[in-house]
């Protein structure tokens, strides 16, 4: 029987993106049967695109790798959503308007590496239901609305060992789901909100504060 591969647009759900190429954007896609696996490396240029989804079916891994001067902007961007995602920055921006999930569905695994760089988002959920683990050593991560940590039955965690993580608003680790946030080292700061450990029924929410951290909460934590 023949095999039919599939059309890498569909891979990665890249529904009408545009994207400015400069000679240093270098892309290299992988497929295999049945699983997928797609790799997206970008060091410099200009990409836009509505959604962007790494592992979209249970048992595809994808990745992406952002630095140098590559600019990316998203509605909503999913890393790992019913397979394995991995997103490694270590340069550039990333700037996401809408939702942006780590671990998105039950069963599947989401990594984000941030080592340099600015990461921007709107509403973010680290292991909504599957997943999420989320490793930064530097770089800025600004979060403008909704801050969720292990959520809807998944598992999230957050290690923080340098570089700033700044939300404006609420923080909810272990609502219904498994959070843990480990900081060694850099700047925590929830600008004028609430910090709320196991927010709901069956959620557990864990900090664990050591090192050269710091942990500023701009209201009360509970």
């Amino acid at each position: 029987m023949k095999t039919k591969r599939r059309d890498w647009y569909m891979d990665w759900c890249l529904k009408g993106w545009r994207l400015a190429i400069a000679v240093t954007v270098a892309v290299a896609l992988l497929s295999s049967a049945p699983a997928q696996a797609a790799t997206f490396t970008q060091s410099g240029g200009t990409q836009v695109v509505d959604s962007l989804v790494l592992g979209t079916g249970s048992g595809d891994y994808d990745t992406y790798d952002l630095s140098g001067t590559g600019s990316l902007s998203a509605g909503h961007e999913f890393i790992g959503y019913a397979g394995t995602g991995v997103f490694t920055q270590t340069g550039g921006t990333n700037t996401v308007t809408g939702n942006f999930y780590v671990g998105t569905l039950i069963g599947s695994s989401g990594t984000y590496n941030l080592s340099s760089g600015s990461l921007s988002g709107t509403y973010e959920h680290i292991g909504h239901g599957g997943t999420g683990v989320f490793n930064q050593t530097g770089g800025t991560h600004t979060v403008t609305n909704g801050f969720s940590l292990g959520s809807g039955g998944g598992s999230g965690t957050y290690n923080l060992s340098g570089g700033s993580l700044s939300v404006r608003t609420v923080e909810r680790f272990g609502s219904a789901g498994t959070a843990v946030f480990n900081q060694t080292g850099g700047t925590h700061t929830i600008v004028s909100n609430d910090l709320i450990l196991g927010d709901q029924r069956g959620g557990s929410g864990t900090y664990h504060l050591s090192g050269t951290g710091s942990l500023e909460v701009g209201r009360n934590e509970y």
